[in-house]
């Protein structure tokens, strides 16, 4: 439960800090797969800035909501929708990179 509330404040909306990546990146450090969920252009922002600390080989995959998007692949990795990502990675850290936000946070 406890690091679910930590997730939960850590996922909340951002203004893009330095303090906000620090977050990240330290939460990142405790997951093997990463799962970024919005591919566009904040999921690939987010990872650049995970490539830009070497952590992109946590990332497994995108995921979204646009089955148009779904099935095809985004800047060299899978996107899938949320129900094949969760049976496929159910321990991954998943990252909200979406304007979204708020509709993914409930799925």
């Amino acid at each position: 439960m406890m690091q679910t509330k930590k997730l939960q404040e850590l996922l909340d909306w951002s203004d893009g800090s330095e303090e906000y990546e620090g977050n990240l990146l330290e939460k990142v450090d405790s997951y093997h797969e990463i799962i970024i969920f919005g591919a566009g252009i904040g999921g690939r922002q987010t990872l650049e800035l995970l490539r830009a600390h070497n952590e992109e080989g946590r990332v497994r995959a995108f995921c979204d909501n646009n089955e148009m998007k779904t099935g095809a692949c985004y800047l060299g990795l899978p996107v899938m929708s949320s129900e094949e990502m969760k049976g496929r990675w159910p321990d991954a850290l998943v990252i909200i990179s979406s304007t979204a936000y708020d509709v993914i946070k409930e799925q």
